[in-house]
């Protein structure tokens, strides 16, 4: 810190100074200080990506300032317009900030070579998808590629991969179609290797269980529906975020099989 200070002492105008100053300084928990010489550091040159991306932060993080961090995040991606990882930090900010699901997939689907370099990006374009209805768009992405476990991101894979079949199974019952139904709740609940993650054996799939008693139904299959719809309904517990969570939205079909019950 003494020394990036002496530094500034003697070359005020050193952007970079200011810069690393404030990296050091943010890392220090002097947050207020950091964005002070980030600022300057861009005011003395406005051509530094990096800086304008770390000003994003602070501003949305530290200041709680919404659209100081959007105009900081801009310049960010429009001087450095092939970095992945800046371009997944600003649809991150972009979902924070209550940006329209519709304008983060246009954007997305825009920049499709940056989204291929990234699991993360990759899966929130298919979740993207899947809110608009394009299921299909989606479980092909998520088929395209290996995955490789990340922290943070346990679960999300998998999540995106099961919304999907959930989804085209939907249609398929929509259109009085069990066995294609059922061909996509079966490969729900056995995801491919290539996701890099499987089910937990304390994780809840009422939700599962519950589309795949309607299909059986639909198909003819009374006793399979019926125990599996009870799995379903009888269900407590959901594994989620590293620990077992009593009540989940798992807990949502459970409950919608027994008012179906009348209990």
């Amino acid at each position: 810190m003494l020394l990036f200070e002496e530094v500034i002492r003697r070359h005020p105008d050193d952007a970079r100074a200011h810069y690393y100053l404030g990296n050091f300084l943010y890392d220090r928990k002097r947050h207020q200080e950091a964005i002070t010489h980030w600022e300057r550091s861009v005011e003395l040159d406005p051509a530094f990506p990096t800086a304008w991306r770390n000003l994003g932060f602070g501003y949305f993080n530290i200041l709680h300032a919404t659209d100081k961090a959007i105009d900081a995040f801009r310049p960010a991606r429009e001087l450095s317009p092939d970095d992945a990882r800046i371009l997944y930090e600003y649809d991150q900010l972009l979902k924070r900030t209550g940006e329209s699901p519709d304008s983060r997939l246009m954007q997305l689907q825009e920049h499709a070579e940056l989204v291929s370099l990234r699991d993360d990006l990759s899966i929130e374009l298919a979740s993207l998808l899947n809110s608009a209805t394009m299921p299909r768009a989606a479980l092909d992405l998520l088929l395209s590629r290996r995955f490789q476990p990340w922290e943070g991101g346990e679960g999300q894979v998998l999540a995106q991969y099961v919304r999907s079949h959930i989804l085209l199974a939907q249609v398929a019952l929509s259109d009085h179609d069990a066995a294609i139904a059922l061909e996509h709740l079966n490969a729900a609940n056995n995801p491919p290797e290539s996701l890099s993650e499987t089910r937990h054996l304390l994780q809840n799939r009422s939700l599962i269980d519950y589309w795949l008693g309607k299909s059986l139904k639909l198909n003819g299959d009374l006793h399979a529906a019926i125990k599996v719809l009870e799995r379903a309904a009888r269900s407590i517990g959901d594994f989620q975020q590293m620990q077992v969570q009593e009540v989940s939205d798992m807990t949502y079909w459970s409950a919608r099989l027994w008012r179906s019950w009348g209990d």
